[in-house]
């Protein structure tokens, strides 16, 4: 009996077992992007990511289409009949709604004085059906808000890359903004 133990020690520290895999997500690899201008017929300007289309709606409410990343940005132009304070409530209240299926909210403000643009942009950790949410103003005559969606059932773990990528396309936008009309 003392053999057969001894045999079956030595036997089962030869024998290489598989182990199973970890968990992991699909870690894409997107190219360098490279920005054109919109050309929007607005009273704005701003530079995009040379791999999306623009389709125009009206009244420059339109979307940016990201195909290869199945994802869409909408853009649209409010018209302004309300005060500033009305319109950045009317967008927290957006803002608010969405959250309801984060975990976390990430706020960052930009400004440019010498350009006139006040930017503010939310990006949500968690599930949420808009990953990001931003809005561009002049403070006076102009409100602009952005929204991104992907054409999928959210996961954050499985959509980080590519929502950190057009998180990026979207700082270079509201970064390259200029009123036209002013």
């Amino acid at each position: 009996m003392r053999i057969f133990l001894i045999l079956l020690l030595i036997y089962s520290c030869n024998n290489n077992t598989t182990l199973p895999k970890q968990k992991a997500f699909f870690a894409p690899k997107l190219e360098t992007p490279t920005y054109k201008n919109s050309n929007l017929d607005c009273n704005y300007n701003l530079l995009i990511n040379s791999k999306s289309l623009i389709n125009n709606f009206n009244n420059c409410n339109y979307e940016i289409y990201y195909k290869d990343l199945n994802s869409k940005i909408f853009i649209n132009q409010i018209n302004f009949s309300s005060t500033i304070d009305e319109l950045k409530n009317m967008f927290d209240q957006k803002v608010l709604e969405n959250s309801k299926f984060s975990n976390q909210i990430i706020e960052s403000e930009y400004i440019d004085l010498d350009k006139n643009i006040y930017s503010r942009l939310y990006s949500f950790i968690g599930d949420s059906p808009a990953n990001i949410q931003f809005y561009l103003t002049d403070m006076s005559n102009n409100f602009i808000t952005g929204s991104l969606y992907f054409e999928t059932k959210p996961n954050y773990d499985s959509l980080y890359p590519y929502i950190n990528y057009i998180r990026n396309d979207i700082r270079k936008m509201v970064d390259s903004f200029e009123w036209t009309n002013e």
